[in-house]
């Protein structure tokens, strides 16, 4: 699982409500369902908020245990965005596709219970690989009136 530090540009600084230049680990994975990949992730967090973030991560551990153990964050909503757009060479090469092959790009931002980003997270997934099922149930905002 590679991982690196940088200071945040603009996009990753708005999205985690950070200063720009903050320190950020970056981290990447590639998702794989028969060894075929199927979805590459690339998340930030801040270092200012998750010191020593990148000690703690290893190929076998899941980013979400180690903040609420380590941190006792947990996360309890996120955004997600949901856009389609053309595959780089480098993304068509990564994810065994075609640069004809449109590409689902998914901005996600996780929030902990007092709605502080915990990360920031860009993936993409081949269209002709995957779906999306979008579910809205709003009985729970319906009241029903007796006349």
């Amino acid at each position: 699982m590679p991982f690196s530090t940088f200071k945040s540009c603009h996009k990753q600084a708005e999205a985690l409500q950070v200063e720009r230049e903050e320190p950020l680990l970056e981290l990447k994975r590639l998702h794989l369902i028969k060894d075929e990949p199927i979805h590459s992730e690339t998340s930030y967090y801040s270092l200012r908020r998750f010191p020593d973030l990148d000690k703690h991560i290893g190929d076998s551990h899941s980013t979400y245990q180690i903040l609420k153990e380590v941190y006792q964050i947990q996360a309890v909503r996120n955004t997600k965005t949901i856009s389609i757009v053309n595959a780089t060479a480098e993304q068509a090469e990564f994810l065994n596709c075609t640069q004809d092959i449109p590409l689902f790009e998914v901005e996600k931002i996780a929030f902990d219970r007092k709605s502080v980003p915990i990360h920031y997270t860009l993936s993409f997934l081949p269209s002709n690989k995957v779906s999306f099922t979008l579910t809205m149930d709003s009985t729970e905002d319906v009241q029903m009136i007796d006349e």
